[in-house]
């Protein structure tokens, strides 16, 4: 009876450790009300904190988080979106002291599993990402934005953390 349960514990383990699930956020896991999720979000508002998935630190200087090479936002597609689409905004710098590693970085996105057209950023400084968001993609009360960076900065170069690009706000704009 014994060795009956202990391999049925080990096989419960096994079938647990082994199997392989594919991470997809539901972007309305983490808002309470559907009508307080935004269409455009600033990182430095603890109001819109809830709408980040994945892949942000905490906020610094109240106004914006360093982000990992992976991130996620669910937002609020805005009025008329599911008839004429719309246009995925981001502010984000790339500071001084990370300038020399992510020359050259290039920001992938994603709105609902629909792949925009990438960016590439060519320096230090305050950059614009912008991108046109068919409409097929913005159906439903929430989508999930996901970002992947090309690249991010070690942990231990700058400090302690994967350090990918300084995000002020995501938000969508009418095209």
């Amino acid at each position: 009876m014994l060795r009956i349960a202990l391999f049925l514990i080990l096989a419960a383990a096994l079938a647990i450790t082994g199997c392989e699930r594919k991470y997809r956020p539901d972007p309305m896991a983490t808002i309470e009300e559907p009508e307080d999720l935004k269409s455009s979000i600033a990182m430095g508002d603890p109001r819109d904190a809830s709408q980040l998935l994945h892949g942000f630190y905490e906020a610094e200087g109240s106004s914006w988080r360093w982000s990992m090479r992976r991130f996620g936002v669910s937002l609020r597609p805005p009025a008329g979106a599911a008839l004429q689409g719309a246009s995925l905004r981001m502010t984000f710098t790339i500071p001084d002291a990370a300038a020399e590693p992510l020359t050259g970085l290039e920001i992938r996105a994603s709105v609902s599993g629909v792949k925009l057209e990438p960016f590439r950023v060519s320096g230090a400084g305050e950059h614009h990402y912008q991108a046109p968001v068919p409409k097929a993609a913005l159906a439903g009360e929430a989508v999930t934005v996901e970002f992947e960076l090309s690249r991010a900065i070690e942990p231990g170069v700058l400090d302690g953390r994967e350090l990918g690009i300084v995000v002020s706000s995501i938000g969508f704009a009418e095209p």
